[in-house]
């Protein structure tokens, strides 16, 4: 039954297409919510009780493990949108992850699934963990075509990276978590070219640019142009679930479909 449970999640999660990739993973919908709540509420409240630990701990079955953390990580940031509850399970979701990959669960997955394990650890405000983030994220990169979409997450990754460095947390969690911004953290709060809500945009190449530009530490703007030239930022271009791994990855490493004239924008996910 859990297996069944598990393929559903991910089937949830991975779809066929690009833009409906994009539209769910990073997009801002309250049908979505509600879906997710209808579809996925008591598995999450199951999974945040722990009653799902198991499934992190099967290494020959490492995609039962990603689908954990789609309960744990994902699912409550759209059920509790804009709560101090959509981030109650990152810590226990952190420590299974970091238990998975010590045991070298990650080295059985694909690029597209190792996305949702750097996922969680990119939302941590602690610096080993971003570090961690970014040689997790390299180790699947090295399997990745120079054009494949994927290659966004790199650039995603390191602003999160820029963020804790420079304030040691997240500001845009404080008004949720009910503390006091700093006056830096104001200003950065005010600073629209350094954002994680920014439109993401499709050229009509089939490439992805920020709407924004990045003016924080290591991430000058001509970064994000290179990134997004090499197909940028967050993207899935995989159903991952009943077709498999392989499928799952040879359909990632192809290009996004060129765009309308007008462009696509997709919001993103908050951190």
């Amino acid at each position: 039954m859990f297996m069944e449970k598990a393929e559903q999640v991910l089937q949830y999660m991975l779809r066929p297409s690009i833009e409906d990739c994009l539209n769910l993973w990073f997009g801002k919908s309250e049908q979505t919510d509600r879906e997710i709540w209808n579809r996925f509420g008591a598995d999450v409240v199951l999974a945040s009780q722990g009653y799902c630990d198991h499934w992190a701990q099967d290494v020959e079955q490492p995609r039962l493990l990603v689908a954990l953390v789609i309960l744990l990580d994902q699912f409550p940031r759209n059920m509790y949108r804009d709560t101090a509850r959509m981030y109650a399970n990152d810590a226990r979701c952190r420590d299974l992850v970091k238990r998975a990959l010590r045991a070298g669960a990650s080295e059985r997955l694909q690029p597209i699934e190792r996305v949702f394990l750097c996922l969680v650890l990119t939302h941590s405000e602690a610096l080993e963990d971003q570090h961690l983030c970014m040689q997790e994220w390299g180790h699947a990169m090295a399997e990745l075509a120079l054009d494949d979409p994927l290659n966004a997450f790199d650039e995603i990754f390191e602003r999160h990276l820029a963020v804790i460095q420079r304030f040691g947390r997240f500001p845009h969690r404080n008004k949720v978590l009910q503390r006091a911004s700093t006056a830096a953290e104001q200003d950065f709060l005010g600073n629209s070219a350094f954002r994680f809500d920014l439109p993401l945009i499709r050229r009509a190449d089939g490439a992805f640019d920020f709407a924004g530009t990045c003016g924080y530490g290591s991430l000058p703007a001509t970064k994000a142009s290179a990134a997004s030239s090499a197909s940028d930022r967050p993207c899935c271009t995989s159903s991952c679930a009943r077709s498999g791994p392989k499928a799952a990855h040879a359909a990632a490493s192809t290009r996004a479909r060129p765009a309308s004239s007008s462009g696509s924008k997709f919001m993103l996910r908050d951190s």
